[in-house]
């Protein structure tokens, strides 16, 4: 879960371009969470879609943050795209032998293989002043 993954005092938003109505959905029936909020595609202008920061720069408001006080968790070069224009710290995870050289040529800031390895750093890594 959720709730479970991240530590306490970590607001989590996901952020996709799939269609947030079917996100809450999934995340319900499987009994995931807290989130703060769902960040999905605009079916009106899929130009706002990831590779665009549009989507990721919505939920930095969200959050009322500084984007330097976030952190950016994408399994895509497109992911890597958008936290990068966005402004925010980009960790790619690499979920898929081979990926883990597309997400640091694609810009992200760091790279993983392991969604633990995110918790504990964030769990160890004060929160950045701005």
């Amino acid at each position: 879960m959720i709730s479970r993954r991240f530590p306490a005092g970590r607001t989590v938003i996901i952020v996709s371009n799939n269609c947030s109505y079917a996100i809450l959905e999934y995340l319900a029936i499987h009994r995931i969470g807290p989130v703060a909020g769902v960040v999905g595609r605009d079916d009106s202008d899929p130009e706002l879609m990831k590779p665009s920061p549009y989507l990721v720069r919505a939920a930095v408001g969200i959050l009322d943050a500084h984007p330097a006080e976030c952190a950016f968790v994408g399994d895509s070069t497109t992911d890597m795209l958008a936290g990068r224009l966005a402004g925010v710290p980009v960790i790619g995870y690499a979920n898929k032998p081979g990926k883990a050289e597309l997400l640091t040529q694609a810009g992200a800031d760091t790279v993983t293989t392991s969604l633990d390895e995110i918790t504990t750093t964030l769990r160890l890594t004060p929160r950045p002043v701005v």
